[in-house]
This record gives structure tokens, C-alpha cells and sequence, in this order.
């Protein structure tokens, strides 16, 4: 309060012979400046939760997509590359919605290991581009998920779907900060027909 009259300078007022101090006035502003320290936080998480909800849509697609390719190959007993691109990657491509699996939105695999040796090898491969990645190669022993070896006498076909899941500039750093992570699914199907069936290359003969 000041020395000459007795009265307070800020933050009061007399009644009567008295003065009230009003405490909010030295409060002003604080909300704002504490709901701007907070903001950046909120909208990181919630653009990382919406990252999260974005990726679990994408991967229950491709693990639907690549079920559904996977039930109609295993009824096949002889396959031509042209199968692939006119009857299974145009059901993988139609509940997907980046739609065309390309370089830029996926890749489909599909291998075939036969074990009627009692020694798993792959005897074909078919990939949807030159930039499909695939955890088999035609050249070395196929290393099955969780260390799973096919019986004796049986073979199994594998389909693979790989696809790139961007992240929101600001949740990046959370979800790895890479900007963008790659989601991967896979089944192990064994053949309906018995035998793993044959890759021919080139167009199926009209019947």
C-alpha cells in the first residue's frame, strides 16, 4: 500500500474503513499461459493415437486380404505367372484401401516350399515387382516363422503382403521417427489339393 494515503496500490479495494484484496487480478492470463504449455502435448498425442488407430486398420486389412488370397491359391493344382496378376493380386488389391499394390503402396509374395524330401526347399517364388520384399529366396533353406519345419512328405504355400503406413508430421517421433513404418503380414497355408502345386510362366491355355 502506498505511505501517503494508506491504500493498497494493485490488488484491493477500501469498504469502509477497510480494503478487500481481489486475488484473481494477479492471476490473469494464467489459464492461457497454461493451457499453451499443455496444448503441444495434447495434440502430439492424440495425432499419435490416430497414428495407431491407422495402423491397426491397415494391418487388419492386409491380414484379411492376404487370408483371402491365400484360400483361393491353396485350391489350385498348377499355377501360370498370369494367375497371379489376373485372379490373386486383383483380390488382394480389392480390400486394400491404398487400392494397386505398386512400389509405392505394396508388394505381394507368394512361395512355395515343398518338403516331400524331408528337406523344406523353395521350388517357386512369384512377386508382384521387382521391390517385393519377401523373407525367402529361392536359393537358400527357407526359415519358417517360429521356427516351424512342414511334416515330412507335405508342402505349404506362404503369402506375404508388405505396405508402407505413413505417420502425422508431429507424432513421428513417437511411432519411431522415421516418418513412416512398414507393416507386414503373412499366412502359411498347406496345399488342398496334396501336392505343392507347379509355376508355369507364362498365360493359362483357354480350355
Amino acid at each position: 500500500m502506498s505511505r501517503s494515503s494508506g491504500r493498497p496500490l494493485l490488488g484491493g479495494r477500501w469498504f469502509g474503513r477497510g480494503w478487500v484484496r481481489r486475488p484473481w487480478l494477479g492471476r490473469r492470463g494464467v489459464a492461457a499461459l497454461e493451457f499453451a504449455m499443455v496444448a503441444p502435448l495434447m495434440l502430439t498425442l492424440m495425432l499419435a493415437g490416430t497414428d495407431v488407430v491407422l495402423w491397426m486398420r491397415t494391418w487388419m486389412q492386409m491380414q484379411r486380404s492376404v487370408a483371402g488370397v491365400s484360400q483361393v491359391i491353396t485350391q489350385y493344382k498348377n499355377f501360370y505367372t498370369s494367375d497371379f496378376t489376373s485372379v490373386f493380386l486383383p483380390i488382394a488389391q480389392a480390400t486394400l484401401s491404398s487400392g494397386a499394390l505398386t512400389c509405392n503402396t505394396g508388394s505381394m509374395a507368394v512361395t512355395g516350399i515343398d518338403n516331400s524330401t524331408g528337406t523344406p526347399k523353395v521350388s517357386w517364388q512369384w512377386k508382384s515387382g521387382s521391390c517385393a520384399a519377401s523373407a525367402y529366396t529361392t536359393t537358400a533353406a527357407p526359415v519358417m516363422p517360429g521356427g516351424y519345419v512342414p511334416p515330412s512328405g507335405l508342402s505349404v504355400i506362404v503369402t506375404e503382403m508388405t505396405t508402407t503406413q505413413a505417420a502425422y508430421v508431429f507424432s513421428a517421433s513417437i511411432m519411431g521417427g522415421a516418418g513412416s513404418s512398414t507393416v507386414a503380414v503373412y499366412t502359411v497355408a498347406m496345399p488342398r489339393t496334396g501336392g505343392l502345386p507347379t509355376l508355369t510362366s507364362g498365360t493359362r491355355p483357354s480350355s
